[in-house]
């Protein structure tokens, strides 16, 4: 996958700049989602991910979130770990299964939310050619990192 920052279009900058959840957001916009899990596993780190985490390898979900009625896909979305240390807060996200992170994650007194990169996204898996826009940014909990990456599947091809 490559990412090139790049400001947001205007349809999409409200998506992109959203701080409150993506999957709260979708569901008052298409109706409930379901999660469609590509991989969960040990994986390379993306050039961003590397850039911010200082490391090349860690831990990798990727799932597609589909509106419920019609499987319309609308957001891809990594989660990557970096350090799956038994002290790391992030770990008991590789068992959320096909549970939203966005419900986990909202629930978090202490995760600290990064600035937001947003920018264009390429090689997405079962998404090639077209790129699509997106955003990635860090959390933070008791010093640890994860980086999640968002990329809109609907009307988030760019022109």
């Amino acid at each position: 996958m490559n990412w090139q920052p790049a400001p947001p279009p205007p349809e999409l900058s409200e998506w992109i700049q959203a701080e409150d959840s993506l999957t709260q957001r979708l569901r008052r916009y298409f109706g409930e989602v379901a999660v469609e899990i590509l991989r969960e596993t040990p994986a390379c780190a993306t050039d961003y991910e590397r850039s911010a985490t200082g490391t090349t390898t860690g831990w990798v979900r990727e799932v597609i979130l589909r509106a419920q009625t019609n499987g319309q896909p609308l957001l891809w979305a990594r989660t990557f770990i970096p350090a799956l240390d038994k002290d790391n807060p992030w770990v008991p996200l590789t068992k959320i299964g096909a549970k939203p992170l966005g419900e986990v994650l909202f629930t978090l007194q202490d995760a600290h939310r990064g600035p937001i990169y947003s920018g264009q996204f390429r090689g997405l898996k079962n998404f090639r050619g077209t790129p699509y826009w997106g955003r990635w940014r860090s959390w933070r909990r008791q010093g640890y990192m994860m980086i999640l990456t968002e990329v809109f599947l609907f009307h988030g091809r760019s022109t």
